[in-house]
């Protein structure tokens, strides 16, 4: 009983929800597919690959009908941020990475040109004013990923990402000591802010108690609250990447080899990396730490392949491109 009440008490605290996913299917529509296709720039055969595979997502949603409240619009955003210019165009980054919406990772003082991998700046569909999109598993999202030219981020890649210096491929540990050695550092400096990610929007008003129930339609209840990505357009790091705090959590590839490296085929363990809408503003009152470096203990975890892996309201992912 007791160890049943415990694992309650950490579904109701993280927010996560169990598979399989209750309640009927509510999958991408064209439009937003459109978007993704013309907003990437996608060669004619990547677009039919992409389209397949985004057409195929059953439970993909940016929000379901009914339970979601978005605290800011799309237009909003594309008035006040986009049209505004504070997201700043970066035409170098897009010439080294040879894709739109990408950013060179290198270690910290080193030309961008040595990068040899590249990550997307938006949580997906990757495109700023675009709400991060949701249920999809991490086999999901790796197909996704694929389909576009991409794959999904390693651990160590969102990690350097976030901290604005990435020194090359690492392999998954013991997490333990991991956290114990890691740097303290957030994407937008060395101190926590409450004020710059999109955290403290809160839960939709049925989510806790739908989480808390066995069977209960988490779907259909808990919403996924999210702003637009680059919405909070100062919560960005160094390497010009947004939202890693806050607003939508990601999964990543955790490789324990190097040939489960991304760039190796990605088939790794799954890790949750960030944070998301509903955490707290406050440094004293978090679920979990969600620094930078922080490594995640084992939520959920299956291999990237899985057919159960894990989806909720308000895990998305993004992509990583190697540079050739």
């Amino acid at each position: 009983m007791a160890r049943m009440l415990a694992r309650m008490l950490a579904l109701l605290l993280v927010g996560l929800a169990t598979l399989p996913i209750p309640a009927a299917a509510q999958s991408l529509d064209r439009a937003l597919i459109d978007e993704i296709i013309t907003g990437h720039r996608l060669s004619q055969e990547r677009a039919e690959a992409a389209r397949r595979v985004l057409a195929s997502l059953r439970f993909a949603t940016q929000g379901v009908a009914g339970a979601t409240r978005h605290p800011v619009s799309r237009e909003q955003c594309q008035t006040e941020v986009l049209a505004a210019g504070r997201i700043p165009a970066d035409p170098e980054a897009e010439a080294i990475c040879g894709r739109p919406h990408m950013a060179p990772l290198v270690a910290a003082g080193r030309p961008r040109s040595e990068a040899r991998v590249c990550i997307d700046r938006f949580e997906f569909p990757g495109l700023p004013c675009q709400y991060p999109v949701t249920w999809v598993t991490p086999r999901e999202a790796q197909a996704v990923c694929r389909s576009m030219g991409k794959r999904l981020c390693d651990a160590a890649e969102w990690e350097g990402a976030c901290a604005g210096s990435y020194a090359g491929p690492v392999d998954g540990g013991a997490r333990d000591a991991h956290n114990r050695a890691r740097r303290l550092v957030y994407a937008y400096g060395a101190q926590r802010r409450g004020d710059l990610c999109g955290f403290g929007i809160g839960k939709s008003p049925g989510c806790d108690r739908a989480i808390q129930t066995p069977g209960g339609d988490v779907r259909g209840q808990c919403g996924t609250n999210t702003a637009p990505a680059g919405w909070f357009h100062a919560c960005v790091s160094a390497s010009g990447v947004y939202d890693l705090h806050g607003n939508a959590a990601e999964h990543m590839n955790l490789p324990l080899s190097p040939a489960q490296r991304g760039s190796a085929g990605g088939q790794g363990v799954t890790e949750m990396k960030g944070s998301w809408f509903a955490f707290s503003r406050s440094a004293t009152q978090l679920v979990h730490p969600d620094d930078c470096h922080w490594r995640e203990p084992g939520w959920h975890r299956t291999t990237i392949d899985a057919s159960n892996g894990h989806a909720n309201y308000h895990l998305g992912f993004r992509c990583c491109a190697d540079v050739r």
